[in-house]
Parts: C-alpha cells; structure tokens; sequence
C-alpha cells in the first residue's frame, strides 16, 4: 500500500501528516493519533453529511469561487519551473 505524507514547514514549528489518522509534529499540543479505519470512516461520514446538508440548503462551505480559486493557484505551482520549489525529498 502506497504511503503518502504531507509535512508542512512553519517558521516556528514542523507537522507532518498522513491526512487522516496520524499527526506528528515537534509541537505536542499538535500531535495526534487515532485509529486509522475510525477515523477515516468517521471523515467520510462527516464529509458526505456537509454535502447532504450543501445540497438540501442547510449548510455551510467553502463557495464554488474559492474552490476555482484554489484550483487555479495549485495550477499556477505546478507550472513552475523544478528550481523555484524546493524539491519534495529536502522539505522536512
């Protein structure tokens, strides 16, 4: 099974995360452990309830022009040229 992690550099302090159930960071207040299979369940319940809830008008979420805005901006970092980022193995 392939392993995918997302580290996030901060000026003060380093996270590093598995998307859902693990988080490790040099902060402990942001360290975090949870069963994988529960919590990854618990995402998608909670996930498809916003989506029911965005459908039926009764909830609340990121608007259709911050998601395209978002979308726009990965695409912008991805036609970057390989020196302007840094590449994946030196980001820890």
């Amino acid at each position: 099974m392939p392993l995918h992690r997302l580290t996030i550099v901060g000026v003060e302090h380093t996270a590093e995360t598995s998307g859902f159930h693990r988080v490790q960071s040099d902060l402990p207040q942001l360290a975090f452990a949870g069963d994988e299979k529960r919590v990854y369940e618990e995402a998608i319940g909670e996930q498809d309830r916003a989506f029911i809830g965005l459908c039926q008008g009764t909830g609340s979420g990121i608007p259709w022009a911050e998601t395209m805005r978002l979308m726009r901006k990965i695409q912008e970092f991805r036609l970057l040229p390989d020196g302007v980022r840094a590449p994946a193995s030196t980001v820890r």
